[in-house]
């Protein structure tokens, strides 16, 4: 078995409760995320030559782009905090590279809403861990 769950205290290296696994466009490794924080998963990248295992960043979904100038970056839902005197917490959608550095905020549709027709009108094609999108 390649990852399986290994319990830690340090949520940057803990993997419990391992989810939707998506693989890069090359094939060459896979995302999982893990059980980690109360409002966010841990997005770990697995090399499937070595075995070795990379945080990437928290997250709470991850897709990656399959095609275009952003080929084999993600896409990944974060919790934040909104700064103003409203408070209260939402998910915001990031484009990231592989190794988590963060490349832009992307537009998100309205809570509950699917972020596919936003991707499909800008022509980005993701994989993610129900399949093609």
């Amino acid at each position: 078995m390649l990852v399986h769950s290994h319990p830690t205290d340090n949520n940057t290296t803990n993997l419990r409760g391992l989810n939707n696994p998506v693989f890069s466009v090359d094939g060459k490794a896979i995302y999982v995320l893990s059980q980690a924080w109360v409002t966010s998963d841990t997005l770990f990248r697995v090399d499937l030559a070595t075995g070795k295992r990379q945080f990437v960043s928290a997250a709470n979904l991850v897709m990656v782009i399959r095609d275009g100038p952003y080929r084999n970056d993600l896409i990944i839902s974060e919790h934040a905090y909104n700064a103003g005197p409203e408070g209260g917490s939402f998910e915001r959608l990031l484009l990231i590279s592989p190794a988590g550095r963060r490349l832009m905020v992307l537009p998100k549709p309205n809570d509950g809403e699917d972020a596919g027709p936003w991707l499909h009108q800008h022509h980005w094609h993701v994989l993610n861990s129900g399949g093609v999108r």
